[in-house]
């Protein structure tokens, strides 16, 4: 995958998620504060959402349970910080609901990525890891290129691409815009 040239001055969250190499400092950056999960759920949203239009239900229901367990259910392991009341609704739908859709988690991706957005970008553009990035004008070191393996960001920026040759905004990204905007009125 070739990634576009990066604006270091101007970049924005999307542009971050939309470079592999970018992100994949972000993500190391995010691990560094121990908030890796948030990047991790929004990814597997991502996917969730990319692959699964059209998926048979039951494979569907079976994954949608799969990133609950993970990254929802009280407990996990990679548990997010999201209200009681998203994860009630994401609970009641997974276990009333007949058939689930890959609108599931739209309420949690959204919220994800306003806190990555407001709180965790922020102090990545200030960081030294993102300093070390922008000297190297966008590469990142060669220990991390023979570390890095397909991996869910690859995944789903390989099949953003394939969906459309230029990256879109995602309709989180959109959401991500509006909320932003609302806020600095």
């Amino acid at each position: 995958m070739v990634d576009e040239v990066i604006d270091f001055d101007n970049m924005t969250l999307q542009d971050c998620l939309n470079n592999y190499n970018a992100a994949f400092t972000f993500r190391k950056f995010l691990h560094s504060l121990h908030s890796a999960e948030n990047l991790a759920f929004w990814l597997e949203i991502e996917e969730f959402q990319l692959s699964g239009d059209g998926m048979p239900p039951v494979i569907l229901e079976k994954r949608a349970r799969k990133i609950y367990d993970k990254f929802i259910r009280e407990g996990s392991d990679r548990e997010i910080n999201v209200d009681d009341l998203m994860r009630t609704n994401v609970e009641y739908k997974l276990e009333e609901s007949s058939e689930i859709d890959i609108q599931l988690f739209d309420e949690m991706k959204e919220w994800v990525l306003v806190m990555l957005q407001q709180d965790c970008f922020p102090k990545f553009l200030r960081s030294e890891m993102f300093a070390q990035f922008r000297l190297n004008d966008g590469r990142i070191d060669e220990e991390d290129k023979t570390k890095r393996k397909m991996t869910m960001l690859q995944r789903v920026l390989k099949r953003k691409k394939a969906k459309n040759d230029s990256v879109e905004k995602t309709e989180s990204m959109i959401l991500l815009d509006r909320h932003v905007q609302r806020e600095s009125e």
